[in-house]
């Protein structure tokens, strides 16, 4: 198992995908698999630098472990607002861009590339772990 906690800044993006997609290189995932890995992380701790701490103080935690049968299993945890990522409505894809309200997109899509997603709202914040089947 990989673990990386780091404060939830954007400057900090790509130092907490990189813990992930370097126990992914390992796997030998092709490169659509690893697209949708970086493409999904990206979505969500974006989110989490976001809107998770309404001060902007606070952290993120990064976990991966492979899981037999060629699972990957990526915990996304932080200490912020309540937000399930698993209950956001579905966005009218079919209605022109320029339309639609902003927002949703990313989940939508990280939900489309995932496997799966577990949300659990913890007592003192919020885990989000994605599935992903290499």
């Amino acid at each position: 198992m990989t673990s990386l906690r780091m404060p939830a800044k954007p400057e900090n993006l790509h130092q907490l995908q990189a813990c992930v997609m370097d126990t992914v290189g390992q796997m030998g995932a092709s490169s659509k698999g690893l697209f949708r890995i970086e493409f999904a992380l990206e979505e969500i701790l974006s989110n989490v630098n976001k809107y998770a701490y309404a001060d902007g103080e606070g952290d993120v935690e990064v976990e991966c472990r492979i899981e037999p049968k060629g699972v990957l299993r990526i915990s996304i945890r932080d200490w912020g607002a309540p937000f399930d990522p698993t209950a956001c409505p579905t966005p009218d894809i079919c209605q022109d861009a320029c339309e639609r309200p902003l927002g949703g997109m990313g989940v939508f899509l990280t939900r489309q590339l995932a496997g799966e997603l577990i949300y659990e709202r913890l007592p003192d914040g919020n885990r989000l772990t994605i599935l992903f089947q290499i």
